[in-house]
């Protein structure tokens, strides 16, 4: 029986930084003028100092990617065959990574292409794009026909004075400042509203005035005008126009008579927000067109020109993806109806229905502020928390959950690179450090629980932790045996090192991605749970690393992947600001136990090379601390002290050698690394949990 094992505490005695490297600014050589095809070279920027104010201004979902705006920086993950994550590459990524692209006021992401704006109203793309033509035959019946090209970096397009626009998988439409629209791309349906069915590779005028939004299906396109009237052309096959026959639409055509707020345009179907200006309370999600899984609102069945009322109050906008709907509501709720099939409706189930479903929120994370619709997947951007709620379709990555599993529920999504409002004061912080934490069921049943290194010391470490007057909890990784599962965490981990959850700053070790995508961990910690992020200890500047690299080890934690980027800049940011500097991760580069670990080689390089003053891990169940070390974990005068603090509770592993540098080592009792960060010096005390003495103690200079 596993409740035998519930050790309460009581009874036992718990915004954004700058991201370094490259980022692609167009804005330095581009003009507001339109200006032919063309594309910048990469320069480096200088990061600025962290601010506690972190901000997903939109989010955008293609086919399978999705991306999202972070100050002006654009951030992207899911499938890249086509270079649409904009980082130059074509490597998938399970989470969101800063693209080539920064300067940004807005991003667009449909089908397997990207796009952003500048301030000064150019448009630039990436990914799968209309480059050339070729001729269809015979040649009596020719018509331009576009190729795709993959387009790696970001790419200037020919139109200028854009205010908003929507990207398809074929073709793409921009509103201009002056309500005129332009489309380009395929156009065999006449989803251009050219009057042809010429393909184009440049943008060109639709003659429809006065448009305030666009939106573009599979194969046709709706807009709306500043008279609220409705306009629709391209395909017609399933009645997606909302006009009578089933032939296609070469120019716009008007639809009904009803007025129009928000339209969304789906694979063969098209939804809208209709607007009485009598009744501003009568406002209607109204849908027609294709209809085989409940995508209008209805039971599954033929496509409908007529319009369906899905009956719906106070919707603000609508969104539609391959065969599903969603709607934002006044009161900040998301629904969906429709294909279920990958968790589109978030309702843990894969059974589609007609309608509409609420998509369940944790209340601490707020209501929503913006939808978006991929084809089978969705994402929100969060009202409180700075961060995202995502469900569906997970394959490539495109939830950006570290993770390739469908969330049928919905899943929080964290950004990396923040930086976490510091603690402490203005001259000093105290900090309590350890990893390794909270056994598992069989290890409560093999090992027992107690003080002692062969036991299960979470109970005791965790009462020795609240008898201590502490600032901040750092929990340096691997915090819940066996792996991480999010029904442990709740269970043992709560009860123990839980209690102090409100002030923890955690780091993700190797069994946080026992489950995938450390979902566990990331359900626990919730909008504290990002992968790698800053704070200050005090006058100290806090740097969190995750040294098993969202999972994609090697490539995650290279020199040159977004999280050492982002550690070689922030070091320089505190350099600046004249700040000591901690850098905490779970693998250490050395140890004298078994569990030396070369995945955080780079990290480790990185941090000595940029200056750190104190290095913290765990990952094996030992504490030892060891010289000034070099950048290759040798010693080495002027690097930085490394301690290795993990006998949070697992059970102690042995020591097999003595590491070059080592100068102290201890297994015999669980306990605690116990710090004081002060302007420019710290002191450690290892505290054993047994009976509260002090093990190890000793200051040190920064």
């Amino acid at each position: 029986m596993r409740r035998q094992f519930r050790m309460p505490l009581a009874s036992a005695m718990v915004a954004l930084a700058a991201v370094g490297g490259f980022l692609y600014s167009p804005m330095a050589q581009a003009s507001a003028a339109v200006m032919p095809l063309s594309t910048t070279s990469l320069s480096t920027t200088t990061p600025s100092a962290p601010s506690d104010v972190f901000a997903i201004s939109q989010v955008a979902t293609g086919s399978f990617h999705s991306c999202l705006l972070r100050s002006t920086a654009v951030w992207c993950t899911g499938l890249n065959d086509n270079g649409q994550l904009g980082t130059g590459a074509t490597t998938r990524s399970l989470t969101f990574q800063p693209s080539l692209f920064t300067g940004a006021t807005a991003v667009y992401a449909g089908g397997m292409r990207t796009c952003a704006t500048l301030l000064n109203k150019s448009l630039w793309c990436w990914g799968q794009l209309e480059t050339a033509y070729e001729q269809t035959a015979p040649a009596s019946t020719a018509r331009a026909v576009a190729t795709r090209t993959a387009v790696l970096a970001p790419t200037q397009l020919p139109i200028g004075g854009v205010a908003n626009i929507a990207v398809g998988p074929s073709h793409i439409c921009a509103i201009k400042t002056n309500g005129s629209l332009w489309c380009w791309g395929s156009n065999g349906r006449g989803q251009l509203g050219i009057g042809t069915r010429n393909d184009s590779i440049v943008p060109v005028d639709t003659k429809l005035r006065g448009v305030i939004s666009v939106s573009v299906g599979t194969t046709h396109t709706c807009a709306v005008t500043k008279d609220k009237r409705l306009w629709c052309w391209g395909a017609n096959g399933t009645k997606q126009l909302g006009v009578s026959g089933v032939a296609a639409r070469l120019s716009p055509a008007r639809v009904g008579s009803f007025l129009v707020k928000s339209v969304s345009a789906g694979n063969g179907f098209t939804c809208v927000v209709s607007t009485n200006p009598k009744s501003p309370d009568d406002d209607k999600v109204l849908c027609f067109g294709r209809n085989n899984s409940g995508q209008l609102g209805i039971a599954k069945g033929k496509a409908r020109q007529a319009t369906v009322n899905v009956k719906l109050a106070d919707a603000v906008s609508v969104h539609a993806g391959e065969e599903f709907t969603c709607a934002n509501i006044a009161d900040g709720s998301v629904w969906c109806w429709g294909n279920n099939t990958h968790g589109q409706l978030a309702d843990g189930t894969s059974t589609s229905q007609h309608s509409p479903h609420i998509i369940t929120i944790p209340e601490t994370l707020g209501t929503t502020t913006q939808v978006s619709v991929g084809l089978t997947h969705a994402c929100a951007i969060l009202s409180v928390q700075r961060g995202l709620w995502c469900w569906g379709r997970n394959l490539f990555g495109e939830l950006g959950d570290a993770s390739a599993v469908t969330r049928r529920e919905g899943t929080g999504v964290w950004p990396d690179g923040v930086h976490r409002q510091g603690v402490g004061t203005a001259t000093s912080a105290r900090i309590i450090a350890a990893g390794d934490i909270s056994c598992g069921d069989s290890q409560y049943v093999n090992s027992g629980t107690g003080a002692a290194g062969n036991q299960c010391g979470a109970p005791s470490t965790a009462g020795l932790i609240a008898t201590m007057t502490s600032d901040a909890v750092l929990a340096l990784g691997d915090l819940q045996y066996p792996d991480g599962e999010w029904e442990n965490f709740d269970y043992y981990y709560r009860d123990t090192w839980g209690t102090f959850a409100n002030k923890t700053y955690p780091v993700r070790g190797n069994h946080e991605y026992g489950v995938p995508g450390a979902y566990g961990y990331t359900r626990f910690f919730g909008p504290n749970s990002q992968s790698y992020y800053s704070t200050d200890f005090g006058p100290w500047r806090a740097l969190i690393v995750d040294t098993w690299c969202l999972g994609q080890l090697f490539d995650g934690c290279s020199a040159t992947s977004p999280q050492a980027l982002w550690l070689a800049a922030q070091l320089r940011i505190a350099a600046t600001e004249g700040k000591c500097a901690v850098v905490a991760m779970h693998h250490p580069l050395v140890s004298s136990g078994r569990y030396g670990t070369v995945t955080s080689s780079d990290l480790w390089r990185i941090a000595v090379d940029g200056g750190a003053d104190l290095l913290l891990a765990a990952h094996d169940h030992i504490y030892e601390r060891f010289a000034p070390l070099g950048n290759d974990g040798r010693p080495r005068d002027g690097g930085p002290r490394f301690f290795i603090s993990g006998l949070g509770g697992a059970p102690a592993h042995n020591f097999i050698s003595t590491a070059p540098g080592s100068e102290f080592r201890y297994r015999a009792n669980h306990g605690v690394l116990d710090l004081t960060f002060t302007e420019r010096s710290y002191s450690w005390s290892f505290v054993n949990s047994l009976d509260a003495s002090i093990v190890d103690s000793g200051t040190a200079t920064c």
